[in-house]
């Protein structure tokens, strides 16, 4: 069936043999409203990680401090926090183990 729609295109694609030189996806692209610090992100990007790295890094630290921490002694507003913060500590980890696996070494949380 492929056959009848290739119909005369079929040995050309059999020889075909296309490797892209472009950089489309080697250059960093900025989409916020400060693109005059496009060079900035880029080096903090390249020599510290990924978004993601970086905010699993601060969830861990913040885990970290709220440790022992008495939601009881929390105002109802700084409980919601807490409990937000840890609800999306909780949806990052769970989702880079979806995506790597359960026995991943996930920064998040360890």
């Amino acid at each position: 069936m492929l056959g009848d729609l290739l119909g005369p295109f079929a040995n050309f694609l059999k020889r075909w043999d296309y490797r892209p030189t472009t950089s489309w996806f080697s250059d960093f692209v900025t989409v916020n409203w400060n693109s005059r610090d496009a060079d900035l992100e880029r080096r903090v990007l390249g020599d510290v990680g990924s978004y993601g790295l970086q905010l699993s890094r601060v969830l861990d630290a913040v885990e970290l401090l709220l440790d022992g921490t008495d939601l009881a002694t929390l105002t109802p507003e700084a409980q919601r926090t807490v409990v937000r913060l840890r609800d999306l500590a909780d949806q990052a980890r769970a989702s880079v183990d979806r995506h790597r696996g359960p026995d991943s070494s996930c920064l998040i949380g360890k």
